[in-house]
């Protein structure tokens, strides 16, 4: 395996891997709880939390698989390194 072929292997696992890493800091960062009626007769209702420091860095990785992609695109597509 060449050098070229190692790097395109490497950070396509590593674009997987913050791929999925994504779902699961999302998953971490927005709650949901459910909350009995206030007063008698009224409907119940839900609240949503967000969590800042978790969905950033949901989109943290976000950007860094964009551009790891985008660097195996590259790889992919040029020219052999001489």
């Amino acid at each position: 395996m060449t050098r070229r072929a190692a790097l395109i292997a490497s950070e396509s696992v590593v674009v997987v891997l913050c791929v999925v890493a994504v779902f699961l800091c999302w998953g971490q960062g927005v709650r949901t709880s459910d909350f009995g009626p206030a007063l008698e007769g009224a409907p119940p209702y839900s609240g949503t939390y967000y969590s800042g420091s978790w969905l950033t860095l949901a989109v943290l990785l976000v950007l860094i698989a964009g551009v790891l992609t985008i660097d195996c695109v590259r790889r992919v597509l040029g020219r052999e390194e001489t």
